[in-house]
């Protein structure tokens, strides 16, 4: 990944990572397929969704837990496609039933965010990338414990290299391709920006992140 001297991303990465010392000063190379790539994104971030489960005002069982990540699991059932609203739903299901009542006060309990939310969720799709490989959904604004996010950046993998697409609201399809395995050396900061390709392309989704759009 590291290949210092060909690609100039790979070049920036290597000083971001020593700064934040997941890597050492003679490494020259990161195996992709064992790579944090979470892990790296949250820490560029510094932020963690913090998530709190509430019942009635005042009851000692109420209490907080933190998540770097969301992770999207495959359906239970097969064929079709994977819509990335439902699998947030399934998540959040996951850590607190939609009809689970306190043990103490009997009240429902529900989730929420500690404010303020967090500007950034990465969702985690890597699991979708697994045979058989699922077609994926990504809905362009998301619901997440009541504030809406809107898709940012669509990162995907590829024999051994990283790319991604774009979004930009409008009316059209506002995908565009980022790929930098083709830059020149002696460019600072250049890549192959490519509006036409469609997507989702045939690599394999590995992070999506969406911004917050309202608080």
């Amino acid at each position: 990944m590291l290949e210092r001297g060909k690609l100039n991303s790979a070049r920036g990465i290597h000083h971001i990572l020593l700064n934040l010392r997941m890597v050492k000063p003679e490494d020259t190379e990161i195996n992709l397929q064992s790579f944090e790539l979470i892990e790296f994104l949250c820490i560029l971030n510094k932020e963690e969704m913090v998530i709190e489960r509430k019942c009635c005002e005042g009851c000692p069982m109420q209490s907080t837990f933190t998540k770097e990540q969301i992770i999207i699991n495959p359906p239970k059932t097969r064929g079709g496609k994977m819509n990335i609203q439902q699998g947030i739903l399934e998540f959040f299901e996951a850590c607190c039933p939609l009809s689970k009542c306190c043990d103490y006060c009997k009240e429902t309990v529900h989730l929420t965010f500690s404010h303020p939310p967090p500007p950034v969720l990465f969702l985690n799709v890597w699991r979708l990338s697994h045979p058989p490989i699922i077609a994926v959904e990504v809905p362009a604004v998301v619901s997440v414990l009541d504030h809406r996010y809107r898709v940012s950046t669509v990162y995907v993998h590829k024999g051994q290299h990283f790319t991604g697409w774009s979004y930009k609201p409008g009316e059209n399809q506002n995908w565009t391709y980022y790929d930098d395995s083709k830059v020149n050396q002696r460019d600072r900061y250049s890549a192959d920006l490519d509006r036409t390709k469609e997507f989702p392309g045939s690599e394999r989704m590995v992070v999506i992140s969406y911004y917050l759009i309202n608080n």
